[in-house]
């Protein structure tokens, strides 16, 4: 219960958070907080974790909001993966690509539009609530964008989703 109420105030403070301030997160340090984070959770030590995230990605994002998407995201890897997740964040039109790959087993590409909803697990097997995805995906719709899956390049599970880079303008504030 006590998740499902920090779920709701983060969502509450998502909407809120854009209230006439553009708010920046420099990606690279921050994938490489949570992913030592993550090489403290069960298995997260035995995966091969790969960055290839230049320095001067900074995307217009609040840092808290990055936190949320990508801790879901690299949590769901770890989960799933068998040796090795690559996290990778290049310039494209339109903004930042970030994508997150595992070699795990992946998910039937007819089961993508329903991994999304709350509690929906594909395996009752690995531990798990089934809402890491669903969080993600509200708080990357919160920016008005979506997530993307896809079969990896591993093999495995890849997911992806495209964010405004910030500095082109000026505009800001870093977190």
């Amino acid at each position: 219960m006590r998740r499902h109420i920090d779920r709701e105030l983060a969502r509450a403070r998502i909407r809120g958070s854009t209230a006439g301030i553009r708010r920046t997160t420099v990606l690279k340090p921050l994938v490489e907080r949570l992913i030592a984070m993550m090489q403290k959770l069960p298995r997260g030590d035995r995966l091969d974790w790969r960055v290839d995230i230049g320095d001067d990605i900074v995307l217009a994002a609040d840092t808290d909001d990055m936190a949320e998407i990508l801790g879901n995201l690299l949590d769901n890897a770890r989960k799933w993966a068998a040796s090795v997740i690559a996290v990778t964040a290049r310039p494209a039109p339109g903004g930042i690509v970030i994508a997150i790959e595992d070699d795990g087993p992946g998910v039937a590409e007819e089961d993508f539009a329903n991994i999304i909803r709350r509690g929906d697990r594909r395996d009752e097997t690995v531990h798990g609530t089934g809402l890491g995805l669903s969080i993600a995906h509200d708080v990357v719709s919160a920016y008005e964008q979506e997530l993307t899956f896809a079969r990896s390049a591993f093999g495995g599970f890849a997911v992806s989703f495209t964010l405004p880079a910030a500095g082109y303008d000026g505009i800001g504030t870093s977190d």
